[in-house]
């Protein structure tokens, strides 16, 4: 869990975050899940959300400062969905898990998929092996790394301000 203030005070000069609050700050959503958009995988189990009232669905390649902001609070979303819920942000397993737990129906492999992901172990158990399979598709398929769509650098690491250079002689 990482604090909710990344969607509160810092967003409010930024246009584009308004998709997940509003001028002053609070979410215009209840609830707001951040994906790849470029994964198939990602792109069904988000359309499978799409029974849950108040989920806003945010695609990550179609909205750079909503990743510069998640690498403001070190989650990349190269490696991790994210969800900002009642007022907190989650990454990965937990995020999974939470999405799982909001879902009140689904038919089929979707009904499957909620009642494994909403336990923890097991949502932290197959989020590894479901962030594999991402990142094997997209090599494959030759698409590119949100980071790297929006020319951002990769992740957190080296945080939202890429501006900082070495210039050591």
């Amino acid at each position: 869990m990482v604090s909710g203030e990344l969607f509160g005070e810092r967003m409010k000069d930024d246009q584009e975050l308004r998709l997940l609050a509003d001028e002053e700050g609070s979410p215009t959503h209840e609830a707001a899940v951040v994906y790849d958009g470029g994964c198939p995988f990602c792109c069904w189990y988000v359309e499978h959300l799409a029974d849950m009232n108040g989920l806003q669905k945010v695609d990550a390649r179609l909205h750079v400062n909503v990743v510069r902001q998640l690498d403001r609070a070190h989650i990349d979303i190269d490696r991790d969905m994210a969800l900002f819920d009642q007022g907190q942000l989650y990454k990965g397993a937990e995020a999974l898990c939470r999405l799982a737990r909001r879902q009140t129906n689904g038919h089929g492999v979707s009904r499957v998929l909620r009642q494994l992901f909403r336990w923890r172990p097991l949502a932290s158990l197959f989020y590894p092996l479901l962030r594999l399979l991402r990142i094997t598709y997209l090599k494959l398929s030759g698409r590119a790394t949100v980071h790297a769509i929006h020319g951002i650098g990769v992740g957190p690491a080296r945080g939202a301000d890429n501006s900082e250079t070495d210039n050591k002689s």
